[in-house]
């Protein structure tokens, strides 16, 4: 058996997505359809982009869209996994306001932790059927016959998270456009973060434009706290880099968790909460602390 790999996998879904093409009979050729040929045009546009991390792989899939993100406690990085979990928020935030700003009800999504396997080869030429002259066989290397891309061919974090959203409010998700996380992503993140020490790069000397003079090493050490916010709970995260804790990153999740017990599958979701991008990312360069006027200031400059 191949390697088990440890990974993150979102699956987004555009809600109300078949009812357009139930109108028009499954065909393009119709108002309908064609507005929701559309729709989908815009949401293209903006749910992928250069600022998307390298580790993660996306699929796109009709209407629906997903993102693996393999996670290696070894090598990871609290800044790659953090920044890959800010881009999920923000894609879900973006892709839902523009798709309701055209009137549809926009992105359900749901995060989940699992492992996958590969199982073969990602793309498989015609050529490895067929046998011809040369003169054919480049012809034949550029037919691929089978996509399988080796981050989804066994991947149950994907299977969970595909299992969950199409369930929707038959285990308690909210029919209209939501981001929900797995309990188990929140305690893996929580886990490698807290009361740990990394290694890192950080800015010193930050100029009012958030420019640092110079780039130094440190030992940063991280803590998670999970606060009490009335019906919510805030994952905290702070960093100290020798200099004090920071705030570095916080979000914010429903107390109430949604649990699941069907299939063999039991696990239990909190639904994201507080808006289109529920959290706050504190400019990782400066070692400075920042009040809730400036947080909100440095929010709107990040891309």
């Amino acid at each position: 058996m191949e390697k088990i790999v440890k990974t993150f996998c979102v699956w987004s879904d555009l809600l109300g997505f078949s009812k357009p093409f139930a109108d028009g009979n499954w065909s393009f050729d119709n108002e309908h359809s064609r507005r929701n040929v559309a729709r989908l045009s815009n949401v293209w546009q903006v749910a992928h982009s250069a600022g998307s991390p390298l580790e993660e792989v996306a699929l796109f899939l009709n209407d629906g869209i997903a993102r693996v993100y393999d996670f290696d406690p070894e090598s990871e990085t609290p800044g790659n996994i953090l920044v890959w979990l800010d881009r999920m928020l923000r894609y879900h935030g973006t892709i839902s306001s523009v798709d309701r700003q055209s009137g549809f009800p926009g992105l359900r999504t749901v995060l989940c932790f699992g492992e996958r396997i590969k199982m073969g080869s990602s793309l498989v030429p015609a050529s490895d059927y067929i046998v011809e002259p040369s003169e054919f066989q480049q012809k034949l290397q550029q037919k691929i016959c089978v996509y399988s891309p080796a981050e989804f061919q066994l991947n149950l974090a994907f299977s969970k998270a595909y299992y969950l959203e199409q369930k929707g409010s038959k285990i308690g998700l909210e029919r209209n456009s939501a981001f929900y996380i797995e309990e188990a992503a929140v305690n893996v993140i929580s886990d490698f973060l807290h009361n740990r020490c990394f290694n890192e790069w950080v800015g010193k000397d930050v100029s009012p434009d958030e420019i640092p003079s110079q780039i130094v090493p440190v030992q940063s050490r991280y803590a998670v706290t999970a606060m009490d916010v009335g019906d919510d709970l805030e994952m905290r995260i702070t960093r100290d880099t020798g200099q004090g804790a920071n705030l570095y990153y916080a979000f914010r999740y429903s107390k109430k968790p949604i649990q699941v017990d069907e299939n063999g599958l039991k696990t239990c979701v909190h639904k994201i909460v507080g808006g289109e991008i529920p959290l706050e990312f504190v400019n990782p360069w400066a070692n400075v602390k920042l009040d809730k006027d400036a947080r909100a200031d440095l929010i709107k400059k990040l891309p």
